[in-house]
C-alpha cells in the first residue's frame, strides 16, 4: 500500500475521505507493543483492527473555500454515513438487504449531483439501492469493516515516535508527495499504547487544507432505522437512462 493512501466512502459518484482521529481510548494495564517501532506498531495495529466489528468515526476538513463534516458508524451488518457541507446534507444507510440515500435539496444537488428533474422526482423520499447492483457493492465495500486496514500506512517512509502529549501512545508520521489532484500532505496517526493498538487520532495537513478524524466505540454493532417502503424510490427510477 502506498503512503498516500486515503480510505474512502462513496455516495453516487461523490467520494468522501477519512483523514484523522482524535478521541482518547482508555488505557489499560500492559502495553500493546512490547518493543515499539514503526514495523511493530503497524503489525499490532493491523492485528487489532482485523478483529474489530465496528467503530464510530467523525471526520472534519477545512479548505479556503469550504468545511466538511462526515460522521460514520460502521457495524458488522449495518452502517451509516452522514455528510455535511455547509447547509447541504446527505445520509447513507447500508444494510445486508439494501442501501438507502437521502438528503436535503442542497445535498441532493451539491453532494449527489442530482438534476432539477431528479430532485423533483425524489422529493423527500430515500433512494433505495438493491443488493447485487454495482452501486450497492460500492457503498457496501466503503462502509464495511474492511476499510479499517486502509487506515494504516506502509512501513516505508513512515517514522515512529511517542505522542507529544505525554500519553505514551504511539505516533506515526509520513508525507505524501504532490500529485495531479492533490497537494503534498503530512499525516500524523496516533495509536493507543493500551491493551489494543487501535487508532486514536490522525491529523492531515497540506497547503490547501487540513483534516481531523475521531475514532471511538470500537467493536460497536449498530442498529439502524430503515425507511418505510412507501417513502423510498428505486435508484434505477431516479437515474433511468
Amino acid at each position: 500500500m502506498s503512503n498516500s493512501r486515503n480510505p474512502r466512502l462513496a455516495a453516487v459518484g461523490i467520494t468522501f475521505s477519512l483523514a484523522a482521529l482524535i478521541v482518547s481510548l482508555p488505557l489499560v494495564a500492559g502495553a500493546s507493543v512490547g518493543n515499539p517501532a514503526t514495523a511493530t506498531v503497524l503489525k499490532a495495529a493491523k492485528a487489532a483492527l482485523a478483529k474489530q466489528t465496528g467503530a464510530h468515526i467523525v471526520f472534519t476538513s477545512q479548505t479556503s473555500t469550504k468545511a466538511n463534516t462526515i460522521v460514520v458508524d460502521i457495524g458488522k451488518k449495518n452502517s451509516t454515513e452522514v455528510v455535511i457541507q455547509g447547509k447541504a446534507r446527505v445520509t447513507i444507510i447500508v444494510t445486508p438487504k439494501a442501501a438507502y440515500l437521502a438528503g436535503n435539496s442542497l445535498g441532493l444537488v451539491n453532494l449527489m449531483g442530482l438534476t432539477k428533474a431528479q430532485i423533483k422526482l425524489v422529493g423527500t423520499k430515500s433512494i433505495v439501492v438493491k443488493v447485487g447492483s454495482s452501486q450497492y457493492s460500492s457503498l457496501h465495500s466503503n462502509l464495511s469493516t474492511s476499510v479499517f486496514t486502509a487506515l494504516l500506512p506502509s512501513v516505508k517512509g513512515t517514522t515512529y515516535s511517542l505522542a507529544s502529549d505525554g500519553s505514551k501512545n504511539y505516533s506515526l508520521r509520513w508525507t505524501a508527495p504532490a500529485s495531479s489532484t492533490a497537494a503534498k500532505s503530512t499525516t500524523v496517526l496516533i495509536i493507543s499504547s493500551g491493551n489494543l493498538a487501535l487508532p486514536i487520532s490522525e491529523a492531515m495537513s497540506s497547503a490547501t487544507g487540513s483534516g481531523t478524524t475521531t475514532f471511538s466505540k470500537w467493536g460497536e454493532n449498530r442498529a439502524v432505522s430503515i425507511p418505510a417502503k412507501s417513502s423510498t424510490i428505486p435508484y434505477t427510477t431516479v437515474f433511468a437512462g
